[in-house]
């Protein structure tokens, strides 16, 4: 009887037991994913978990802080977690993370764990807003010296509203006006956190000031420093340029305004002297005429006397005064060493109690 043998053939599988390893970065603390202030460094804080059932013994993390538009070298760092057990969590803090370019930034942490099941949330991304606020100032300085037409204003840009201004004069806002002159101070500071410090000099234009002048027959002239030109005139009498005539004895008024209409308003006394006599014509004569700093006397009619000679300015002032003797037969007195500024000039002299007057003029 023949027998039959049945082959009977067994597969065995074996398995190695997967750890149920999971682990990846849950949550990215800051730079959150709102604006932030750009400094030159940022603290970063990210949250790395344990999501599976068994401890983990070093979890390495990763970090990249990279600039999104200029293309400058990202910051990174590197590190290991020594114990994570199951179901927990770890937060890291790295400081100083360098955002130096003026930019915006992406964050990024993620793990790398042999044998992760489920590599999905090994790495977290953050790419928050970066507020980089500028300020450009519109000033306008003062109209005349010494009044509060300043105004500053200042408009911000790359920042987050709202804005808080903080001035060295303790106003607020963005915008002052009626300001006097000096040196105005501010910090901005945006939601953020980021600040502006910059001043502003707003000047004053020099004190208008005006004086006006006796020309001499009823004429006389105003001149003027300060303010802005060009400047604009009016006398009493209706006149508007800078030197008038047929003006009559006594005081005249002329107001000068600048370009700003700022104002000055100055008086002149007018005092109109006859200055030419027939005796004078004839009997004693001046030269040369006009003059530097010295001129003779010409007595046609010499007598054995005394002369009182005064040079006045036209407004009357008194400037030379001398006594001369004339010997008989001596007909020139020289007077030298005047010194006197360009100009015209009354010449008056007193003879024998009759008194004779002539123009002189000084180059």
């Amino acid at each position: 009887m023949k027998k039959i043998l049945n082959l009977v053939v067994f597969t065995i599988l074996i398995q190695s037991q997967l750890l149920a390893q999971d682990a990846g970065v849950s949550e990215i603390i800051t730079p959150k994913t709102v604006a932030y202030c750009h400094k030159s460094t940022v603290d970063f804080t990210f949250v790395v978990t344990n999501f599976g059932t068994t401890s983990i013994v070093g979890l390495p993390y990763f970090v990249i802080v990279s600039p999104v538009n200029t293309g400058g070298a990202p910051f990174t760092s590197s590190g290991i977690i020594p114990m994570s057990l199951a179901g927990t969590s770890d937060t890291i803090t790295l400081p100083n993370m360098d955002i130096s370019l003026t930019d915006n930034y992406l964050f990024t942490a993620y793990t790398l764990l042999s044998g992760d099941i489920n590599p999905n949330n090994d790495i977290l991304l953050a790419q928050p807003s970066s507020s980089h606020p500028k300020d450009s100032v519109i000033s306008s300085n003062l109209y005349c010296n010494g009044d509060s037409s300043g105004a500053i204003n200042i408009i911000m840009s790359n920042g987050f509203a709202s804005y808080n201004y903080n001035w060295s004069n303790s106003a607020l806002g963005s915008n002052l006006t009626n300001l006097p002159a000096g040196m105005y101070s501010y910090i901005v500071t945006d939601s953020t956190g980021c600040i502006v410090m910059d001043s502003v000099f707003l000047t004053e234009p020099a004190l208008l000031s005006a004086s006006a002048f006796d020309n001499g027959n009823g004429a006389a002239t105003v001149t003027v420093s300060g303010g802005t030109s060009p400047y604009t005139y009016l006398w009493d009498n209706g006149d508007t340029t800078a030197t008038v005539s047929g003006l009559t004895n006594g005081t005249h008024i002329v107001t000068i305004t600048d370009f700003y209409n700022c104002m000055d308003t100055v008086s002149v006394n007018i005092v109109i002297t006859s200055i030419e006599t027939t005796y004078m014509s004839s009997s004693i004569q001046i030269y040369p005429n006009p003059i530097k700093d010295r001129f003779a006397i010409l007595m046609n009619d010499p007598t054995n006397s005394s002369i009182e000679l005064g040079i006045f300015s036209l407004r009357g002032e008194l400037v030379f005064y001398s006594e001369f003797v004339v010997e008989p037969f001596s007909d020139v007195i020289t007077v030298d060493g005047l010194n006197l500024p360009a100009g015209a000039y009354l010449v008056q002299f007193v003879n024998n109690n009759n008194v004779y007057s002539e123009k002189l003029l000084v180059r």
